[in-house]
């Protein structure tokens, strides 16, 4: 039986108060992200971004904490006044642990300051990693 808010007469007891207060908390409480999967392992990504000599160059980066392999996927989409472009990379890789290393690289002419957005995953047996620039 439903009855409307305010229908109860009588207070409820200080079990279904507490329970009643925390409820909104549990329901809508979130984990911090975590860069660690649960066996400890940490894997970053990031795409460097350097403009110079008229071009914008893009390197799609990983690092991690222990050595692993995978496979990684860099898309970059290019907008501009005479239409747009989409390049999309993929391949795999090998991480010694603690080294960074570029996956793949994009260069762009310089009209594509402000104009272009790159996705990097990376996926492990462990887990998966997504970066994003701007």
């Amino acid at each position: 039986m439903f009855l409307p808010f305010g229908a109860l007469k009588r207070p409820l007891p200080i079990r279904f108060s507490i329970i009643a207060a925390a409820l909104p908390a549990l329901c809508f409480a979130q984990d911090a992200p975590a860069s660690a999967t649960e066996d400890g392992m940490d894997v970053q990504c990031q795409i460097r971004t350097d403009e110079t000599s008229g071009f914008v160059r893009l390197d799609a980066v990983a690092v991690s904490n222990a050595s692993i392999t995978g496979t990684y996927q860099l898309q970059v989409v290019k907008r501009g006044t005479g239409g747009s472009s989409q390049n999309l990379q993929s391949g795999r890789f090998a991480l010694a642990a603690g080294r960074p290393e570029v996956l793949s690289s994009v260069i762009l002419d310089a009209s594509a300051h402000n104009a272009y957005a790159a996705r990097l995953d990376v996926a492990w047996d462990k887990g998966t990693r997504t970066c994003t620039t701007p």
